[in-house]
């Protein structure tokens, strides 16, 4: 069995559980005074109605998720008969140019590497990863 935690810890995890920001410190401080049994049902369902953003628009956005994968996990599958990219000529689709193969931008990357059909988003990813533009971007937002 469990521990139990605080009235403070649950609302703090609840919310941020939930809304995907902490709660301010004023709800906290309400929700630890109010001694009501139905306060924490109280509390979640008026901080849901009356924010817009994690309110009605949260609720549709987990509705549409997929109702038989666990939250906050995402899938993506390689298809490994992806179909071939072509350029269209003068911007007609009938008149097919030369094919376009799977890579990184150029501007980004120091290689032109091809990512072959089955590692293509992998290999994005790893590009990605381990581009130094994207490492310094990302412990700047980070101290942000």
């Amino acid at each position: 069995m469990s521990e139990s935690v605080s009235r403070e810890k649950l609302i703090r995890r609840a919310t941020f559980d939930l809304t995907g920001v902490t709660p301010k410190w004023t709800d906290v401080q309400a929700f630890v005074t109010d001694k009501r049994p139905d306060a924490f049902t109280m509390v979640m369902i008026n901080r849901g109605v009356r924010d817009k953003v994690t309110g009605g628009f949260k609720a549709i956005d987990h509705l549409n998720l997929n109702r038989n994968a666990p939250p906050r996990s995402m899938t993506v599958e390689e298809s490994l008969d992806a179909p071939v990219v072509h350029v269209f000529l003068r911007g007609n689709p009938v008149n097919r140019g030369a094919m376009v193969a799977p890579r990184f931008l150029s501007s980004l990357a120091d290689t032109n590497e091809t990512f072959t059909a089955d590692k293509r988003r992998l290999g994005l990813a790893k590009a990605i990863v381990s581009n130094p533009l994207a490492q310094r971007m990302s412990s700047v937002s980070m101290r942000i």
